[in-house]
């Protein structure tokens, strides 16, 4: 998961302080999870609410967003849009 939330976080080109103010949580609480510390509950729906996505998404391979989703393999291709 760590590397995840590290990844969003540059995906979407914010710093540590960025994130750390969208999620509601502290810098060092980033810091921490970004260097493998499994975050609080808390601070999990904070990095959701952040990034657009479920806690759960956290977790997964694909995580979406309210607009749709993107692969994390591909981290310099454009956001994917769901099909209906």
């Amino acid at each position: 998961m760590h590397t995840r939330i590290k990844y969003l976080r540059i995906r979407e080109g914010w710093t540590q302080d960025e994130l750390a103010k969208v999620a509601e949580v502290g810098r060092s609480t980033v810091q921490a999870t970004e260097s493998g510390k499994f975050p609080r509950p808390k601070s999990l729906k904070g990095f959701a609410k952040a990034f657009k996505c479920s806690v759960q998404d956290l977790y997964t391979e694909d995580v979406k967003y309210a607009d749709g989703y993107f692969d994390p393999s591909k981290p310099d291709g454009p956001r994917n849009s769901v099909a209906a």
